[in-house]
């Protein structure tokens, strides 16, 4: 997570929310529909902060192999 929130430019919010479908690594990209935001005493789920927020992020080739075996691995154990 911390690489593809440096490499890709993805907020906090935008992470917690995304879904193994959202994760796209034989075309390299991740497609942010949805982020958390917290409120006071709960966090919501919706819409990222803008438009321009719901968008499609290029994945860097060089962590691409490192998203496989990480998704591998948790697919493993359930």
């Amino acid at each position: 997570m911390v690489r593809l929130a440096a490499w890709c430019g993805l907020r906090l919010g935008e992470l917690a929310e995304l879904r193994r479908k959202d994760i796209d690594l034989q075309n390299g990209v991740v497609v942010v529909h949805h982020g958390v935001n917290r409120v006071p005493g709960r966090r919501v789920v919706g819409d990222p902060k803008s438009r321009a927020g719901k968008r499609t992020v290029s994945i860097p080739p060089l962590i691409v192999p490192i998203r496989e075996a990480q998704l591998v691995v948790c697919l493993s154990f359930g």
